[in-house]
């Protein structure tokens, strides 16, 4: 791919064997000099990933426009890696990440590897760093989980506005429905469910 500025950037996608799971992900390599560090994604999990797909497209490119190899993956039971979704958890996603840190350690050379993870990825992130085991790492928390049941809650509200604004696709049948499970009082438009 030929970018506005800097050098050309390569995107490949690339299957991470050798763990628990084999992930899926896509390796950004600079087409020019590598820089010596590396970047590893943490996405944000379920819905928040979605979201934030297309910054961590646009990230890992601009980073490799500058010469830093970067790879995204998705989690073990999400996205296109091996797994059910029930085979996620948290220790998981660490062996995860860990196991990310060492393709990209092995496929382009780097000696350090950051890591950059986004809400619930900064959170893991962070718990993987131990793990990983270099000194001197960069790590950049973006907005991370700290209260994990208020995520819960928020992730729950997410799917129930989801839900309701998508109910109506199914036409006059599912409008019904919805409203007949909506906890509005009549006469208001709209009232939020009590989660």
């Amino acid at each position: 791919m030929q970018t506005e500025a800097g050098m050309s950037v390569v995107e490949t996608p690339v299957l991470l064997t050798g763990g628990e799971f084999t992930l899926y992900g896509v390796l950004h390599r600079p087409e020019g000099g590598m820089a010596p560090l590396g970047c590893v994604c943490c996405a944000p999990f379920a819905e928040e990933k979605k979201g934030a797909h297309r910054l961590l497209v646009d990230l890992a490119r601009a980073l490799a426009r500058r010469g830093v190899p970067v790879l995204r993956f998705d989690y073990r039971g999400t996205g296109d890696s091996a797994g059910a979704f029930t085979d996620f958890t948290l220790a998981g996603a660490i062996a995860d990440i860990s196991q990310a840190v060492s393709f990209l350690q092995a496929r382009c050379g780097v000696p350090r590897v950051g890591l950059l993870g986004v809400r619930l990825g900064a959170a893991l992130a962070a718990q993987a760093l131990p793990a990983i085991g270099m000194a001197g790492t960069t790590l950049v928390l973006w907005e991370p989980v700290t209260n994990g049941r208020r995520f819960l809650q928020l992730s729950l509200r997410q799917k129930r506005i989801r839900e309701m604004m998508t109910a109506a696709e199914g036409g006059e049948r599912a409008d019904e429905e919805a409203a007949a499970r909506s906890p509005a009082t009549p006469g208001t438009p709209f009232a939020a469910p009590d989660l």
